[in-house]
């Protein structure tokens, strides 16, 4: 099955090739794309541990749906809650590369950020 881009995307493209000059020569209203489900796309989708917090600093932090800001590793990391891993039963690691998808949060449900963030410490998903 073929499937076309939205109206809206393939106006604003055009307004982006008129402002910048750039991909002159892609007629925008001809690209096709294959219609695929998301099960098609996704290989591997994990919904996070639920995290039972430590009053004292461990190696793994929790990285909440408030703190996930979207877009490039964009985390805000001004309150910091730390994993009891003696109190979880099967945690869940983020990997560099990881797309973290917000499933919950006023405000934040939907949210997209892309995690790729090496560091010390080691991050559970709890978003």
């Amino acid at each position: 099955m073929i499937g076309t881009l939205d109206s809206q995307v393939i106006e604003k493209f055009k307004e982006f090739q008129e402002k910048t000059g750039k991909y002159a020569d892609l007629d925008i209203n001809k690209v096709l794309f294959d219609k695929k489900t998301i099960d098609d796309i996704v290989d591997d989708f994990i919904k996070g541990s639920t995290p039972k917090y430590s009053h004292n600093p461990t190696d793994t932090m929790v990285i909440k749906s408030g703190q996930a800001r979207g877009n490039y590793n964009e985390f805000n990391f001004t309150k910091t809650a730390y994993l009891d891993l003696s109190k979880v039963k099967n945690p869940k690691y983020l990997q560099k590369g990881d797309i973290l998808i917000n499933t919950t949060g006023v405000g934040t449900c939907g949210r997209v950020t892309h995690f790729s963030i090496l560091m010390e410490i080691t991050y559970l998903i709890v978003i």
